[in-house]
């Protein structure tokens, strides 16, 4: 799992230091979480069957950490250019980076429950996106359809999942 979340440091690093508005960084970050993950489907499915047994929670928790340590300070990066241009309406880019983290492990649980069902509702998942994505975006106090946390069709090619 090492080698998947260390994929993400230098696109990260790139993406940070691009020219461009937050809103474009930010989504940028989201259109490398969606390559990276459909492009290791595979792995990602027997990743998480691993994790999400209640035996093995305490992994699940490491890498979250792990996840944490790679994302905040990037994505406080993007946010402080953001509070600097005007863009973001927020006081303290790092506490906001860690709050984004969080509702992703939150919605990343919900939806791999849902991944790993039998008969998934792609339906349930893509309100999932869209409620954190709600979220995100009055959070950051930025235009509503602003972020664009995953495309369409996005979870109808997790083929590897079904």
């Amino acid at each position: 799992m090492d080698i998947f979340t260390l994929s993400y440091k230098e696109p990260l690093e790139t993406i940070v230091n691009m020219t461009g508005n937050t809103i474009d960084k930010l989504n940028a970050v989201f259109e490398l979480n969606q390559f990276l993950k459909k492009e290791n489907q595979a792995i990602l499915k027997q990743v998480m069957a691993i994790f999400y047994k209640e035996e093995n929670l305490i992994y699940k928790q490491r890498l979250n950490y792990r996840i944490k340590d790679l994302l905040t300070p990037y994505l406080s990066r993007i946010l402080i250019q953001g509070i600097e241009e005007g863009s973001i309406d927020h006081a303290d880019a790092g506490e906001a980076a860690d709050l984004i983290v969080q509702l992703v492990f939150s919605s990343r649980d919900r939806l791999i429950e849902e991944l790993m069902k039998p008969e998934r509702d792609v339906k349930v998942m893509n309100n999932v996106v869209k409620t954190y994505q709600q979220c995100l975006e009055r959070m950051l106090a930025v235009p509503e359809g602003s972020l664009k946390v995953l495309s369409t069709g996005y979870f109808e090619d997790f083929t590897e999942f079904s």
